[in-house]
């Protein structure tokens, strides 16, 4: 309750009260990366995702729902940091660069990964899925997404929430455990000898995906790697998914926070680009195996009706 006189018995002038709330709202949701309290500002709500089942046989049809929903809604800088995002639901991505009719081409190429981060499958061209997660829309929404974060203070809720998760654990999964609680997964790029050299972050609350870096010195690969030396706790470890809940892995699972250096980092490399005239199949055909069961069953299901 209020009043709308001063102390000297004068009005208080109360016109356009509406627009000035407004504009403080506006400054207020900026300053904390809050979203905007207009229903046609609110972000669009992401389709329930799951991580890709390779064994199902319908690998294109998993790989495109997922990656046309991730790069519509979050926000990354690199194709690495796509890549991190992916890699979250059994997906990667590459780039491809070649020649056709005497001309240079870019596009890019998915693949779904097993919890070892192991491709499976054939991979599937980009043009094949459609234009929405081609080359150049992700170049597109890479400009986008470094504009926004340039503009947005989208690092200051996730600097609080990983320092504070640095200076109270040195067991890793406890640290991922800590992080997911509070919507945020990491993905740590190891080499063969288990050294982190690369840590990108995937805030699903400003769905936004960054280097660690990006949020100071303090987050770098070297700072995680110092903090897990440690850690020696290899068996059981649990699984982090992107919805936070937690499923038992075997001794030879590996958490989907890091992946082998001959799975998609080869060499420490940053950058995965491949010869598009080097493209071929790959891996197991899981589309080809359910088919082939699917056609077993019905054989048999023919004979017992004679």
């Amino acid at each position: 309750m209020t009043v709308n006189i001063d102390g000297n018995g004068r009005k208080i002038g109360d016109s356009n009260n509406f627009y000035q709330s407004k504009k403080i709202t506006r400054e207020l949701e900026k300053m904390y990366n809050l979203h905007p309290a207009d229903k046609k500002e609110q972000p669009e709500e992401l389709p329930q995702l799951k991580r890709v089942n390779y064994q199902s046989g319908d690998i294109k049809n998993q790989i495109a729902n997922i990656s046309k929903a991730l790069i519509k809604n979050y926000r990354f800088q690199s194709v690495n940091e796509f890549r991190a995002l992916l890699s979250l639901y059994g997906v990667t991505v590459e780039e491809v660069k070649g020649e056709v009719k005497g001309k240079n081409y870019s596009g890019l190429v998915y693949s779904a990964i097993d919890e070892k981060g192991e491709k499976v499958g054939n991979p599937i061209k980009a043009s094949v899925i459609g234009k929405s997660v081609g080359y150049d829309v992700l170049q597109s929404r890479q400009e986008y997404s470094a504009k926004y974060m340039k503009e947005h203070k989208v690092f200051e809720s996730p600097k609080l929430i990983v320092g504070s998760a640095i200076s109270n654990y040195t067991d890793k999964q406890a640290f991922l455990n800590d992080l997911a609680k509070n919507n945020i997964n990491v993905v740590f790029r190891e080499n063969t000898e288990g050294r982190i050299y690369g840590a990108t972050f995937i805030d699903h609350q400003s769905r936004c995906v960054f280097n660690g870096s990006k949020m100071g010195k303090e987050f770098s690969a070297n700072i995680f790697n110092e903090l897990f030396k440690s850690d020696t706790t290899n068996k059981h470890q649990l699984i982090i998914n992107p919805t936070g809940n937690e499923t038992k892995g075997s001794d030879a699972d590996k958490p989907i926070d890091s992946f082998t250096e001959n799975a998609e980092y080869n060499n420490n490399k940053e950058d995965s680009t491949i010869d598009l005239s080097l493209l071929e199949q790959h891996g197991t055909d899981y589309a080809e195996e359910a088919f082939t069961r699917r056609m077993k069953m019905e054989e048999k299901r023919r004979k017992r009706s004679l």
